[in-house]
């Protein structure tokens, strides 16, 4: 439920707040003059380091992408974002871009280190955008954040518009507004940003989309799913509630996607099923139908995700290739955890079948499997002053007793990994002749170690292990070679000296 216990604000101010409520088309009419700004043809507004300030002020609540002009993802997203602009201007709400390679100190300011970056702006202060990249998704988590948790739905021309408005849509029938059901149902609204809930209270609206009051119904418009389902349970059981939204809200078979991902990764179901195959094969059809029977089975549980060729870095990252389709892992992502992952042996359980892989499924969730960790060889010599690691030689090196260790965990795709690397080098040659230091890296594409503070979710992730089985420290300074010897001078178990050093002490 919302906070009640607010200050009650000034007259003048309760009077400004009536005025606008009366006269909100004349407040969106004033808000809508964009003659102090840069505007792209889609209603983008195109923010500099000038405007930046006074567009985040003016403009409240404000999604902001930081962009790059060369990136891929960004073209990608470009047509949906500028859709969304045109039909959130409407509410008298805006879009806005930077380009941050040109406005540099904005990206900077904002720590943006990878294209898009996508901030929400409100009363000045930014938060992560959490939402999809296609314009409805777009469109209504921007809604979902500026207004209410849900919307009164006043008849059956309401009730269809806000169905048909995205994908998915949760709407509570409810006698009383105020009912301990009806609080639950505003409260899951609240927690969710994704997904769009109304109220209905007439009982004549609910029986036209076949549903009584009292009871929850999420419509939905994904092919081969059916149009609706409805919630069985309690209805002030806010978790199951919740449980039940989450496990509606996405396809039953959700194919990857970089739209998709956001959706995928940021949701609240975190034991993901992927099925690895080449979706245009004659085969595919017939695996996918397989696979659905195992998704209905685990509905709210786990999400079934297919991952086609055309995801060749996802398909890196598990370590599947070309020659081993169709193949299938189980992986648990769960918040703040390392993730783990359950590989389905075809050599033991046969191929993939609806019967193999539901109990594939049903042995996950039994405890029965264990995690698989991929391992590139250890490296025959190892003698360069940026030591290799490996999943193999992980405890051996980076948890040895004796010795500090400065590992990074690197793609070899990765752009930042990349212009680090000389810096790296740089450094590693400095230290070479300090004994109880070790600077490493490893590849985190190929290789994966089961430490409890070891959880890779970008690149680079540089974590610094101390002597003696010392805490892990992040490191989270400037990536220069000056920075990193401060870091290791402050942290180190053990003092110690360069030859160029200023300081003798040190």
């Amino acid at each position: 439920a919302r906070p009640s216990a607010r200050p009650t604000p000034p007259r003048s101010t309760m009077k400004l707040l009536l005025l606008v409520a009366l006269f909100g088309l004349a407040a969106t009419a004033v808000r809508a003059d964009l003659s102090d700004y840069n505007v792209d043809e889609d209603g983008v507004l195109v923010l500099d380091e000038k405007t930046f300030d006074d567009a985040i002020a003016e403009f409240n609540p404000l999604l902001v992408e930081f962009y790059a002009p060369w990136c891929g993802h960004c073209k990608r997203l470009a047509p949906e974002y500028g859709a969304a602009a045109k039909t959130l201007e409407a509410d008298g709400l805006y879009l806005a871009k930077v380009d941050a390679t040109a406005e540099r100190s904005l990206g900077e300011r904002f720590g943006v280190q990878g294209f898009p970056t996508l901030k929400f702006f409100k009363g000045g202060n930014p938060t992560e955008y959490g939402g999809g990249r296609t314009e409805k998704e777009i469109v209504q988590w921007i809604r979902k954040k500026s207004g209410p948790a849900t919307k009164p739905l006043e008849d059956a021309d309401a009730v269809q518009a806000f169905i048909d408005a995205g994908d998915v849509a949760v709407v509570g029938f409810f006698a009383d507004a105020t009912s301990e059901g009806a609080k639950a149902f505003e409260n899951v609204a609240s927690g969710n940003d994704d997904t769009a809930f109304g109220i209905v209270t007439d009982a004549g609206v609910a029986s036209g989309f076949d549903a009584s009051l009292d009871s929850v119904v999420l419509f939905r418009n994904f092919e081969g799913d059916e149009p609706r389902a409805a919630y069985d349970g309690d209805l002030t059981d806010k978790e199951a509630l919740a449980t039940f939204v989450a496990g509606n809200s996405l396809p039953t078979v959700i194919p990857f996607s970089q739209d998709m991902a956001p959706r995928i990764f940021g949701g609240p179901v975190k034991v993901h099923f992927l099925l690895f195959a080449d979706t245009d094969s004659s085969e595919f059809d017939d695996l996918a139908n397989n696979f659905r029977s195992t998704a209905v089975a685990n509905r709210g549980k786990l999400l079934a995700i297919t991952v086609g060729l055309d995801n060749g870095r996802v398909m890196e990252y598990f370590g599947v290739t070309e020659g081993d389709l169709p193949a299938a892992v189980i992986v648990n992502m769960p918040d703040g955890q390392q993730m783990k992952k359950y590989l389905y042996e075809a050599g033991e359980r046969g191929a993939l079948s609806s019967e193999s892989m539901e109990a594939f499924a049903a042995d996950y969730f039994a405890g029965k499997l264990a995690p698989f960790l991929k391992s590139e060889d250890i490296p025959e010599s190892n003698d360069e002053p940026v030591k290799v690691i490996v999943g193999k030689n992980f405890n051996d090196v980076v948890l040895d007793d004796t010795k500090d260790v400065l590992l990074e965990f690197y793609a070899p795709w990765c752009g930042h990994c990349k212009a680090l690397a000389p810096k790296y080098d740089e450094l590693a040659e400095k230290l070479a002749g300090v004994e109880h230091i070790v600077i490493a890296k490893m590849d985190a594409t190929a290789n994966e170690v089961d430490h409890p503070d070891v959880d890779v979710r970008g690149f680079p992730t540089i974590k610094f292990f101390p002597a003696n089985g010392g805490a892990v420290i992040d490191y989270d300074g400037e990536r220069e070679v000056d920075g990193f010897i401060t870091f290791l001078k402050e942290k180190s178990t053990q003092s110690f000296t360069l030859d160029d050093d200023d300081d003798a002490e040190l």
